[in-house]
């Protein structure tokens, strides 16, 4: 790590240039292997010296450029720090000034930018330095956690849709979203539910071989309706989606009598893009949250999105007949339901596997040759229990 870099980054933006100089630092990984795709993330423990000649300790969290050719590729193909940097440089600054545009005073949903150097490092606030953490992502979230969620995710696009009404966001001054981009899909995605679908029909039970069989032959139609349903969105839907909400996406404080989240951040603004906030929503419910407490829970959790919506954009003076009800919500959520089975054919089982080696995203992205995920992602009985409902629903409502 660059002490002399850092030294100037902390004379600049920390304690009102209190800080004189580092006598020490100690770095390490922030995340498991694992937990991160498009960057590296230390965690650095520096010892100060303040200019009042007291030392102090503080702790920051650095993002720098992936291991990988194809990874580093990508990164610099896709522009990704530079577009997390102009995040919170614009975008969240924007929204902290609407934070204090009224009476009632609300947490920011973000870590504070700490400084950056143009356009492979970016270096924030630790957030586990006031006892935020993430949680496990193999364990999926229970329903504290998601209701916590969709309120919060509420908080968020509302407050960009206000950015968006007021000509401060603008559709196309970002890029479309990598998830429904063809070739990233047919790299990545394509091979994922191919290999699922062989899996189901060798190894899941003779009941599962025609739903494995639609699962290979479905790869095609599935990115041409991501594609479509990201193209042929109602802007009266258009809110700035985070683009990656997932469970190491996410930080969550905890009471301290039990063990029940209170409070939320967002981390990792990589992949922001404007479109329906259905994206996000899919994208978070499907990925993260135990499949069986989505399953009984969805009506209820869609509501808790919808009230939070409302509340939040009647507080800036939107008016009610602009605001998506719960019904227009749950139809959104529908239109774009072939997003469902690429998380989870695709997202989920690397996400919620037992180890770090689940997926190759750099070998997958730099050779010509067919890349899946691990077939034990696809072979626990866990992962059996928890998506096996929802292929079949797949199938029954002719999504595959």
């Amino acid at each position: 790590m660059d002490k002399d870099f850092l030294t100037v980054i902390l004379q600049r933006e920390v304690s009102n240039n209190l800080v004189s100089r580092i006598l020490s630092l100690d770095s390490k990984p922030a995340v498991p292997k694992g937990e991160n795709y498009l960057s590296n993330v230390m965690r650095v423990k520096l010892h100060v010296l303040m200019k009042s000649g007291r030392k102090s300790h503080i702790s920051l969290i650095i993002k720098d450029f992936p291991d990988g050719d194809g990874k580093q590729q990508m990164v610099t193909d896709m522009g990704v720090f530079r577009r997390e940097i102009q995040i919170f440089k614009t975008v969240l600054k924007e929204m902290e000034n609407l934070l204090s545009e009224t009476d009632i005073k609300s947490e920011k949903l973000w870590a504070d930018l700490i400084g950056y150097r143009p356009y492979r490092t970016i270096i924030f606030e630790d957030l586990a330095a006031t006892n935020y953490r993430v949680p496990p992502r193999k364990d999926c979230q229970d329903l504290n956690h998601a209701i916590l969620t969709m309120v919060e995710l509420a908080r968020f696009h509302a407050l960009s849709r206000v950015l968006i009404r007021r000509g401060i966001l603008v559709k196309q001054d970002f890029p479309k979203y990598l998830m429904c981009d063809r070739n990233f899909c047919t790299k990545t995605g394509m091979p994922s539910l191919v290999r699922m679908g062989e899996i189901l029909q060798e190894s899941w039970g003779k009941e599962w071989e025609d739903l494995g069989k639609r699962l290979v032959n479905c790869p095609e139609k599935i990115i041409n309706d991501l594609i479509n349903d990201n193209e042929n969105c109602d802007k009266k839907f258009y809110v700035l989606n985070h683009g990656d909400l997932w469970t190491c996406n996410m930080m969550f404080k905890y009471s301290v009598y039990e063990d029940k989240p209170i409070a939320l951040k967002f981390v990792d603004y990589q992949l922001c893009h404007i479109n329906s906030f259905a994206w996000d929503l899919t994208y978070y419910l499907y990925s993260s949250v135990e499949p069986d407490v989505r399953r009984k829970n969805n009506g209820t959790l869609l509501r808790r999105y919808a009230d939070s919506l409302k509340s939040e954009l009647v507080r800036f003076g939107v008016d009610e007949k602009e605001i998506p009800s719960f019904q227009e919500i749950y139809a959104e959520m529908e239109r774009i339901k072939a997003f469902r089975v690429m998380i989870m054919c695709f997202l989920h089982p690397i996400m919620t596997y037992e180890s770090d080696d689940a997926y190759d995203l750099d070998k997958s992205l730099s050779s010509e040759q067919t890349v899946a995920p691990k077939e034990e992602c696809f072979l626990s009985e866990r992962f059996k229990a928890r998506v096996g409902a929802d292929i079949r629903q797949f199938a029954e409502n002719g999504i595959i």
